[in-house]
């Protein structure tokens, strides 16, 4: 009642004029202009639609806030700073990366062991075949992804949006974990094409040499950032006097070595 009534004062439906006024609070209808209500109607109209504006852009950043919540407990950010980002694009890479992982049924420490092993984080790397990117998507597979989600990739030089090419890149990682199955697998379709995954796949000498390169490199990041994590986890599960203690413990075997 009150916001119609502040409303209904700014398009002049109802007088302004104090209680003491021998002014009638109201104009007779006979007074009115007939284009009022409209007025009205479309005041309200456009006060709505900047409610639902206001609104949708408070659930972004809430949502933004969660996923960086979690990458921090999973020390992401811990892992950007020692790369060349800007601290305003490590945040938006970290929450990049939680969100577009949590879309796709990904672990975010995978990709960030897929970024690390392909672009070391550099969102401008491209390699001798031309993948670009902290994921190094190839340009004609980023296009095509590009279109199965309903977009289009105006140029190749769009790969070098780190958002973009984190967004593209974990969905054509979850594919191929989806179509060869094991990480192992989906590692190699992911680094030498899905054609070139089930020849090397088939041949178990070819598949023998093949593994102990790319992949064991993105799985061995993946497993030392697990431990990082759960190492860090179990420090937050002690109590203070434990937690210090074992700083402490740390400190001194450090010092030692």
């Amino acid at each position: 009642m009150a916001r119609a009534l502040v409303v209904a004062l700014s398009v002049g439906l109802v007088s302004s004029a104090g209680a003491g006024s021998s002014e009638a609070p109201t104009r007779a209808i006979e007074q009115r202009d007939p284009g009022d209500v409209q007025k009205l109607q479309d005041l309200l109209d456009k006060r709505e639609a900047e409610l639902v504006g206001m609104r949708d852009r408070l659930r972004v950043l809430e949502d933004e806030e969660r996923w960086y919540a979690d990458a921090t407990a999973l020390g992401i950010p811990d892992v950007l700073r020692r790369s060349a980002l800007t601290e305003r694009a490590q945040r938006r890479v970290a929450i990049a990366i939680v969100r577009e992982s949590e879309a796709n049924g990904l672990d975010p420490l995978l990709v960030v062991a897929v970024i690390r092993t392909e672009s070391a984080f550099d969102a401008y790397a491209v390699s001798g075949v031309g993948a670009m990117g902290l994921m190094q998507m190839m340009p004609t597979t980023g296009t095509f992804l590009a279109l199965q989600r309903g977009t289009a990739l105006r140029h190749r030089q769009t790969l070098f949006d780190a958002e973009l090419n984190i967004e593209l890149g974990t969905a054509y990682l979850a594919s191929l974990l989806r179509e060869f199955g094991t990480a192992e697998a989906a590692l190699v379709a992911y680094n030498g094409g899905p054609a070139f995954a089930r020849r090397v796949l088939r041949n178990p000498a070819a598949r023998k040499r093949f593994v102990v390169g790319y992949p064991r490199d993105v799985l061995g990041e993946w497993r030392r950032l697990r431990e990082r994590q759960a190492q860090a986890e179990a420090r937050r599960a002690l109590p203070g006097d434990g937690r210090t203690l074992a700083q402490g413990t740390a400190g001194t075997t450090a010092t030692a070595q």
